[in-house]
Order: structure tokens, then sequence, then C-alpha cells
């Protein structure tokens, strides 16, 4: 069966001729009216394991204000077969401990359709590796469409608006509650955002932003899954940029792969070009971290996915794979190991 997938904006198709913010209008008018019609298209073929989308493509991009939580958008699967318009309060409302949840943030260049179809291979794979266990899976849909035709330029914008997304992300994981069981899981800037928001959650600063109030203490630990990660490689150290994070993660899975081309001009994001990605360069600051090393795993990928900076081959990839389901749901890593392909059908191409 088919993803659920909201259509092509019109400005995608108009690219070139029309100004750029017209396009960047057009492309949010028509996402807020056209979507709900096309997710109440297609649906999860197994509605017993809920499934939820978030999109704050419609809240400020850059430099979030107050209260912008309230723009964000929310469905959910439907009990008919349907796909329908929800709110926060619904998704709050199905928390609960005994159920695992995973929030899947994709990477940089992709449109709601795109958000969507990265997301549903990890979907369809958990469900399958379930074993019958009930898990919510949370599509975080954020607005990483090109913004220009340089793409230098675009890369540092998808930076900044990483950093917000941070911010929004730990808004909500904030309103989670805090016993729920929470694996998050992010490609490219969407490992980025995740790192940002767990510093902020651990009482930290990111980009100049921090959480005004907490609406939740005690938070257990999460687990998290980061692949190609967009992050400087030393980010993570307690006193860097993102080094309240590790103390809110239980488990840390970080993917390598020195060979990804597209991660090695990470450095130029930086105007000094200096820093690495974590994604390229790995964690070599492991054994910084004392006792706490324990909690991060390093994968290297290099073998599976060559010079290619694409989710499609980063998910295929079996030592990645093998991993997942552990993370999803709170396994030992070393207990679920499955060589199957969950990717079939979905093509082999470049989306960054």
């Amino acid at each position: 069966m088919a993803h659920p997938a909201p259509p092509q904006a019109p400005a995608r198709r108009l690219w070139g001729r029309i100004p750029l913010a017209t396009a960047r209008m057009l492309t949010l008018l028509t996402f807020w009216l056209a979507v709900p019609a096309a997710l109440g298209a297609q649906t999860p073929e197994d509605d017993a394991q809920p499934v939820w989308l978030i999109s704050t493509r419609s809240a400020p991009a850059r430099r979030p204000v107050a209260g912008a939580e309230v723009r964000f958008r929310y469905w959910r699967s439907g009990e008919d077969g349907q796909w329908v318009s929800s709110d926060l309060a619904a998704l709050a409302a199905t928390d609960d401990p005994a159920v695992p949840t995973t929030i899947y943030i994709h990477g940089n260049r992709a449109d709601p359709d795109q958000a969507i179809g990265q997301s549903w291979p990890v979907y369809r794979y958990l469900r399958n590796r379930s074993g019958g266990r009930q898990f919510r899976f949370v599509i975080w849909s954020w607005p990483a469409g090109r913004v220009s035709r340089r793409g230098l330029r675009d890369l540092r914008e998808k930076a900044a608006r990483s950093d917000t997304q941070a911010f929004y992300l730990a808004c909500y994981l904030d309103r989670v509650r805090p016993d729920v069981p929470v694996n998050l899981v992010g490609y490219s800037f969407g490992a980025r955002v995740i790192t940002g928001a767990l510093h902020l959650l651990g009482g930290g600063e990111a980009a100049g932003y921090s959480l005004p109030r907490r609406h939740t203490a005690g938070r257990r630990p999460v687990r998290v899954v980061l692949v190609a990660a967009a992050v400087d490689r030393d980010w993570l150290l307690p006193g860097h940029s993102h080094g309240q994070a590790l103390g809110q993660i239980e488990h840390l899975l970080v993917t390598q792969n020195g060979r990804d081309r597209a991660l090695r001009w990470y450095p130029m994001l930086s105007r000094r070009g200096r820093s690495h990605a974590l994604g390229s360069a790995g964690a070599g600051w492991l054994a910084r971290l004392g006792s706490d090393r324990d909690q991060v795993e390093v994968v290297g990928l290099g073998r599976w996915v060559g010079k290619a900076h694409d989710w499609a081959r980063y998910l295929s990839a079996p030592d990645l794979r093998a991993r997942l389901p552990s993370y999803a749901f709170l396994d030992r890593p070393d207990e679920d190991r499955d060589d199957r392909p969950i990717l079939a059908g979905v093509p082999d191409r470049e989306q960054e």
C-alpha cells in the first residue's frame, strides 16, 4: 500500500516562473488547503498502531515567537480507515507509559510528501518487528524545502531552521507525559533538531533559545538514533553547543560514514570552515565521557551506503536495520537482529 502523501505544492511546479517570496506563500497556502483532503485519501493499513503527523510548516521558520505552538497542525489515523485532523490535546491523551513512542524527524529538502514518504518504511518495519506490541509513531514535518538555488545559502538557512525546530520539538517533548518511553530518530538536519531539543530540555541554551518554562519534571531518559547527523562532531561534549543533551539520553546510536559526499561539505556551514559533521567524523570523543561512554553506540555504514547522502540507502544498511527495533521497543541492543530488506520499492535516489 502506498504511504499517505500530501500533494506537491503548485509553487514547486512554478519554480523559476514566479518570485521566490510568492512561491513560498503559495506553498504555505496550498499546504493548508490541500493536505487534509490528501491525508483523507490514504491511511495506514494497520490502524491498531497509532500514527500521528505533527507539522510545524505553518509556524515561524526562524526565531520562534511565544505561542508559536498553536500554529502546529496535527493529524491521526482514524478507525474508519481515514486520516483526520486533530489537535495536541487528542495526541496528549494517547500518552501511555506502557506504549513506547517513536518520533521521526526528516532531513533537508523534504516537502510534505517526502516527509511522510521517508518515515513510512520506518513505521512499517517497526510494525512488522513489533511482535504484536503496541507503539505510537509520530512524524515530525518541518519546513525543509529548498529556499535558495545557491546550495550553501540553502544549507545555512536549513541549519538555522533546525535550531528553531529544536526549540519546537523541545516544547512538544516537554508536554509529553514524563513516564512515556520515547525513541527519537533523526536523519541529517533532523539529527541536529533532536540534539538541540534535548540540550534545551537539559536546561541549556541553543542558538539563543531556551525553554521559558517547564510543564513536566523528572522525565525518563530517551533513546536516540542519529543517522548521517548534520551536527558538529563535538557538540555533544559537556560544555559544548549541545552539551546538555547526553544527560537526557539513555542510549544513543550514531551512524558514521566518512564517504558521505554531502557531509564532507558540512565544514562550509561554518564561516570558519572547521567543524566536521558527527555523521561523517563519528564520535571520536567517546573516551572523554568516562563511564558515560557506554550509553553511546557508533555504527559504521560506509560499506553499505558509500558516497550517497540518501535516506533510503542508510535505512537499507543491515547494521542500522538490526538495531532500530531495540531502540524503539526498549530491548537490549543486541537482542534484535534482522537482515531482511525494509525498503522494497523505495527509489534509490539522492534527496539532498
